[in-house]
């Protein structure tokens, strides 16, 4: 049994392999750029062309995503202008019956107070894809 897309809190996208009394985990990328911001916990996928996509935790502010043709080279992580104010939370991306889920926690504040505000963005292509790649 093989697998892949599993994310430690460093960013490090982990693949393992069960064989007869072992198994074998390989540390296929890694993503901790800009080194300026905190980044921490992320989600990742594949999208329908291939690319990989990480939606990333920052410590320190807004979320960052970052991409890779390969799962190993990581393109810089950015902010995205479709997530602008995200909190310190864990984010996830998920595909289920061919329809991707990114969810993100909001940094909204109401009268002062913090509020707990959940996003979710629903595509059935990917299309993020282009927003990444797009300079």
């Amino acid at each position: 049994m093989e697998g892949h897309g599993n994310v430690n809190g460093a960013g490090h996208l982990i693949g393992f392999a069960v064989g007869v009394g072992r198994v074998t985990f390989e540390v296929l990328g890694h993503f901790n750029q800009p080194q300026s911001q905190q980044l921490s916990e992320a989600a990742v996928n594949r999208l329908l062309g291939g690319t990989w996509m990480a939606i990333c935790r920052n410590d320190g502010g807004n979320y960052h995503f970052t991409s890779s043709v390969d799962a190993v080279a990581w393109d810089v992580a950015k902010e995205m202008p479709f997530v602008p104010s995200g909190l310190n939370s864990k984010p996830t991306f998920d595909r289920f019956g061919g329809i991707y889920y990114l969810g993100w926690q909001e940094a909204t504040r109401i009268d002062g107070g913090n509020r707990s505000v959940f996003d979710v963005d629903v595509s059935h292509d990917g299309r993020i894809e282009s927003s990444l790649t797009a300079n």
